[in-house]
């Protein structure tokens, strides 16, 4: 299968700019919200939006949608006639409400300024999310959150008391929720100059009662990513893939990270000791730049892993920065949870940054090799990476399409 931007003359440098399509009208049937960021010359704006589909053929329209200042994500519930506005830029989360005319109404907004919290934005990429009672960690006060999204009120926070590692400080804590009704909080080390730490960690909390009910460290793997969890609670975590591909130059540096995958198993506070760190370069023929991982259900996952072969000149520090972005070199793999097989996904290599977003239990993929055109406003396809394995054409989309959800069943 053919992706979009291969469908036009490429440069190493560059993708070619092409005419947007019209974006697709929305009548009745279900309804997505959107959130969606335009990088432009002066500065971030984020555009709240609604799509009727997310299948191929549905263009996203963003001229029609609510304008936000800076760079601003959304979160929900399936099905939920609202969305949870948070903002990289504002310690606050607005909700909007859809009325009967498909139009969005600004909720109450609740603020966790007086805790000290900087902004939200890592708010909308944490798992555990109800409309009774949510959680985030926040990294200025060491401390898990807790806030009720119904009442928009804050309801607890917790001192996770992560351990001191030196001179290098905690940086931002990744949160899922289990069915068992714990909370991981997994976490890794980071300075200002991009430096990691020598470990990574992972703190269990019981959310109802507020309290932490295990801890445990994996040393020699120093970076983990959100992670993802099957329906028994089963957790998965690896490092996202762009930050191992400084390995490609400097392996060993305190800069690179290690290209580790942690498992956790249901009911249990530690990381699997059984589970090697190593399995998804072993799944991939040994490769030296994996990660990425993201659970798509109960049998499938995918991941990606990086082709030498692929590039077309060595790299060196004086190019590295412009061919790890410009270089369709990625290539997405399926792995069969209960195996030890991963099978390259048919599709073209990619380039830029193995980036997905979720909607409605579904996980595409963004290719923004165009996204920069016309002044951040540029085409950006989606594919959908399906429960058969398989890369499938979805919907359109402009600028930084940043978070989905479904708000009419």
């Amino acid at each position: 299968m053919k992706r979009f931007c291969a469908f036009f003359p490429t440069l190493a440098v560059a993708c070619t700019s092409a005419s947007p399509p019209e974006a697709t009208k929305v009548t009745e049937g279900p309804l997505y919200a959107a959130m969606v960021t335009v990088a432009g010359p002066d500065g971030d704006t984020s555009y709240l939006t609604t799509i009727g589909s997310l299948d191929a053929g549905s263009v996203l329209d963003i001229d029609a949608g609510i304008e936000f200042p800076g760079t601003a994500s959304i979160l929900g519930i399936s099905g939920h006639p609202s969305v949870w506005v948070t903002s990289w830029d504002e310690p606050t989360i607005e909700r909007w409400d859809l009325d009967r005319n498909d139009t969005f109404q600004r909720g109450p907004t609740v603020s966790f300024a007086k805790l000290g919290v900087e902004n939200t934005g890592y708010v909308s990429l944490s798992l555990a999310f109800t409309l009774e009672r949510a959680a985030f960690y926040s990294r200025e006060l060491g401390a898990l959150v807790q806030w009720n999204p119904s009442t928009m009120e804050i309801v607890a926070t917790l001192p996770l008391d992560i351990p001191d590692n030196g001179t290098i400080p905690p940086a931002d804590g990744w949160v899922q929720l289990r069915p068992d009704g714990t909370v991981l909080v997994d976490y890794y080390y980071l300075d200002g100059d991009w430096n990691l730490g020598d470990r990574v960690g992972l703190t269990t909390v019981d959310w109802i009662k507020n309290e932490i009910v295990g801890r445990d460290e994996w040393l020699g793997c120093n970076y983990l990513g959100r992670g993802g969890h099957t329906s028994d609670g089963t957790a998965y975590y690896t490092a996202l893939a762009q930050w191992v591909q400084d390995a490609l130059l400097w392996p060993g540096e305190p800069s690179t990270a290690v290209p580790c995958a942690l498992r956790v198993l249901p009911g249990e506070t530690a990381f699997d000791r059984d589970f090697s760190p190593t399995d998804l370069g072993d799944l991939v023929g040994g490769r030296q730049v994996t990660g990425s991982l993201e659970v798509l259900n109960d049998e499938r996952a995918y991941f990606v892993a990086w082709h030498d072969e692929l590039v077309p000149e060595p790299l060196t520090p004086e190019n590295f920065d412009g061919l790890r972005y410009s270089t369709p070199a990625w290539k997405w793999y399926t792995w069969d949870l209960a195996s030890e097989q991963a099978t390259e996904v048919e599709s073209d290599p990619f380039a830029s940054q193995p980036d997905v977003l979720w909607a409605d239990g579904r996980m595409f993929f963004r290719d923004q090799c165009l996204t920069a055109d016309r002044g951040g406003r540029g085409i950006t396809p989606l594919y959908e990476l399906t429960a058969e394995g398989t890369l499938e054409n979805a919907f359109i989309g402009y600028g930084i399409v940043d978070s989905i959800v479904k708000v009419r069943d």
